[in-house]
Order: structure tokens, then C-alpha cells, then sequence
């Protein structure tokens, strides 16, 4: 089953996100972006979900996915 899978990280200042090609023995990044300081979570998801439109250029989108970090007291490295 090919398709995509995209990949977020958003940050107190930015949101990053790529979307991998798995249609291959390994994942492959196919495309990559950056927003900076975005205004607003409002305005960081629009900016996102028109770049997946434009990048995925049609492909399926299978799976998302977000890097999460928690440094509460319990868990630190």
C-alpha cells in the first residue's frame, strides 16, 4: 500500500513538519518545512494542512504523527 506519512513537531515557536515516502525498504523524506513564529495555533494548522495538500501531490496520506517531550520531574535525561 503506498503512501505517505507525516511527521510534526511544533514547538513554542515553530512547527516542522516532513512527510516520508513508505513505499520503500526504508522511509525516505520526500519534503520538509518550517513555520516560525506562527500568530497562532490557528494560523500554524491552516499553514500545515495547505503545505500536506501542495506536497503530497495527490499521494495518500496513511498515518500522522507528533514528537512529543514531556520534562516533568519524573522522566528527564
Amino acid at each position: 500500500m503506498p503512501g505517505l506519512v507525516l511527521a510534526l513537531n511544533a514547538g513554542s515557536s515553530s512547527l516542522k513538519a516532513a512527510l516520508f515516502d513508505i513505499d520503500r525498504d526504508h522511509p525516505r523524506a520526500v519534503a520538509r518545512t518550517k513555520l516560525d513564529n506562527p500568530a497562532s495555533a490557528v494560523e500554524a494548522v491552516a499553514a500545515a494542512t495547505d503545505w500536506v495538500r501542495t506536497a503530497a501531490g495527490g499521494e495518500r496520506l496513511l498515518a500522522a504523527g507528533h514528537r512529543v517531550v514531556h520534562g516533568g520531574a519524573r522522566f528527564h535525561a
